[in-house]
Formats: C-alpha cells, structure tokens, sequence
C-alpha cells in the first residue's frame, strides 16, 4: 500500500509516538573474504539532483546539518541569520573532523566485508537509536535500513515560526546530540533522551535527517508509519517513520525508525519484521550487552534465525551463540577489555579467539571501546 505523504513539513508536525516503554534502547577467527566489488543495484530509475530539484523536506534536512539550499528556498531569510551562519561552521568542522573515521571504515568495508556490503537489500540495526550515519557508512547499498530504539520520533516544527533565542536552542541541541556519534561513534542514551526532548526539534527524525543530507542524500518524502506485532507496517501516524531519499547514482531507497521496546516484553514487531524481509545483514553497535542477560532472548534469537550475516562489537550477541558450526567468523582489531560498567559482561572466549593470532587490524574506533588498538569488529557470515 503506499504511504501518504507528508505535503510540507514547515507546517505542521509529525506526532510523537506512544508512552514510554520499559526498557532500553568452526567457531574460530578466520581470514576475511576476498573483495568483492560494491556495485550499485539499480531496481528503479535513478535519482539525479538539480538545481530546482528541491522538496520542502529536503530543504529542512540540508538545514539541519548546516548545508546551503541546492535551489529556491523557504529557509534563505534563516540562513543569511548568524544563528545558523554558527551552526553551519559548527556542523562544518565536526564533519570533517568525523570524516577522517568515516573514510577509514569505508577502506575497511571494501575489504573486510567484501560483497555483503554491496549486495545487502535489508540492514536490520536494532538498539540504533537514530543512527542511520554508522548503517550507511557500513552498508552503503542497502534497499531498506530498519532502526529502532525508544527514543520517540519527534517532531518538526516550522523553523520560520521559532524565535532568535529558540532556534539558537534547537540548532544547539541538535548539534550537543550529534556529537558523540561523530566524535565517538555512539550516543550516549541518558544524554540523548534530555537533548531530543528539552529543544523545540524533538525525537529521533531531525538527527537522521542531518546524518542523510551530510552524506549527500536527497531527501524525497517523509511519512508516519505504524509497525503492528506481526511485522506489519502500515500508514497512519503510530511509532514509526520513513524516510524515502537518494544519494546522487543510487536508486531510491528506505530508512526506517521505530520506537520499539525490544525487550522480551515488547510486543515483538521488529523481531516479525526481520522474519518478513529475510535475508538481511544485522548490525550491532553499542547494544548496551543487553542480549547478555535473559531480558533479551528473543530478539537475540531473531538476530541468529533471520540474518545472512552479522556485523557487531562485543556489546551485540555474545561470541559464543556463533561458535555452533553454522557461522564463518573473522575478527578485526583486538578485543581487551569492556568499559567499567559492563565488566561482568566480559567474555574469555572472545579472548581467546584474539589470542590465537588470527584477527587482522584495524585504523578506526567504532563502539564502546574507542581506541582502535583495542577496538574488536566480529563479522559472521551465514554457512
């Protein structure tokens, strides 16, 4: 069924989502496969930007991440603002301060990952909050990015109706928000909650806005989407959100955010969902080691059930649910130790795993631990 679209969001709003849930946001290393080109699928036309190839939307995400209009706009009154002249700086030099990791990764990808990165139609990232940058920059071809966290959706005001002082804050807000997860790859989720709530851009969807327009994506619509229990997604207002957007040469495709509780408590809709759009590549990144502990199980389970692969720091499913024969494991970097907090989550068989003197190095930190000398990257490919 296709979704409605929204006809402008500089008027109007997208709501928030429901209440609050309950809880949160041969099995040795082995070499990695052989490169394989990442080619560009192309199930549709193309999508080319032009001078006046401009929606309202897409103008809204190019201001949020500090980038001129790519033609007429709504927003030049506000740009020529000093308040946004900062924000424009601001985002400038933490992107290109973010992009020296960035680049690494995409070096990596190429090799590491071989063709999984160029031919996955579906990423599943459960616990992502709104972290589309790290999906994309792992998985650049991708059709459908499935994201899910608790963070509510939020909301978009008209930015001609905010005064100086509240732009200021709403600018501001977004750019303490993305910070982390460009300087250091993750959000932190306290943190994150007060930031999306205290400005008037609320929610998940103004930060992953300004994550797609910072990696040249067109922005072409936005809709509210509800995903029921069985894995449904069907339109209408509810707990979710896509985004449908193109970077320049790649057909269009999907980014998807739902407030979920992923909990063995929830009510299972993303866990349904990777049923319906098996195979897909799962991507675990600062998961909080919660698929650790008993609270997470079946989640966990849908995570080894329905994907081709899984690429994930040591805080996603724990090593030793790969080490069952069904999976072809390599290792990057070095695994030493976990952060203080979650020390009781250590695990001595990945240790050993390390030990054995097959993983293969890597230049960028990604996760928890951020040193790349002790940065650990587990990449399992289905048998």
């Amino acid at each position: 069924m296709k979704l409605p679209r929204i006809a402008s969001l500089l008027v109007g709003i997208l709501g928030l989502v429901g209440g609050l849930s309950s809880c949160t946001s041969g099995s040795n290393a082995g070499t990695a496969t052989a490169s394989a080109p990442e080619e560009i699928r192309r199930a549709e036309p193309a999508y080319e930007f032009g001078a006046d190839d401009l929606s309202t939307s897409n103008d809204v995400a190019r201001f949020l991440a500090g980038l001129e209009s790519r033609g007429r706009s709504p927003l030049s009154d506000l740009r020529n603002d000093p308040v946004w002249r900062n924000h424009a700086s601001d985002m400038d030099t933490r992107w290109k301060r973010s992009e020296i990791r960035l680049s690494e990764i995409r070096s990596w990808r190429r090799g590491a990952l071989g063709g999984l990165s160029a031919a996955s139609n579906s990423v599943f990232y459960p616990f992502s909050g709104p972290d589309i940058l790290h999906a994309y920059s792992f998985f650049p071809n991708a059709d459908d990015y499935f994201l899910c966290g608790l963070e509510p959706v939020g909301a978009l005001p008209d930015m001609r109706s905010l005064s100086p002082g509240q732009l200021s804050l709403a600018l501001g807000g977004l750019r303490t928000t993305v910070s982390t997860a460009l300087d250091f790859s993750y959000f932190i989720t306290k943190d994150m909650r007060e930031d999306l709530q205290r400005t008037p851009l609320q929610g998940t969807l103004p930060v992953m806005l300004a994550f797609l327009a910072r990696n040249d994506h067109r922005v072409i619509s936005i809709e509210t989407v509800n995903l029921a229990a069985n894995g449904a997604i069907t339109e209408g207002g509810g707990n979710g959100v896509r985004i449908r957007c193109a970077a320049p040469g790649h057909s269009a495709r999907n980014v998807y955010y739902f407030r979920s509780d992923l909990s063995d408590g929830g009510n299972g809709g993303f866990e349904a969902l990777m049923a319906a759009n098996r195979p897909g590549v799962t991507f675990l990144k600062s998961a909080s080691y919660l698929m650790h502990g008993g609270g997470f199980t079946r989640i966990r389970n849908a995570i080894l059930t329905h994907s081709s692969a899984v690429v994930e720091d040591p805080s996603g499913v724990p090593y030793t649910y790969f080490a069952d024969g069904n999976w072809d494991l390599s290792l990057y970097g070095n695994y030493v130790r976990t952060l203080e907090m979650f020390s009781e989550y250590y695990q001595p068989d990945l240790r050993n795993a390390y030990l054995q003197g097959s993983a293969q190095p890597i230049s960028f930190g990604v996760g928890y631990i951020f040193d790349p000398s002790e940065t650990s990257v587990i990449v399992a490919r289905r048998r």
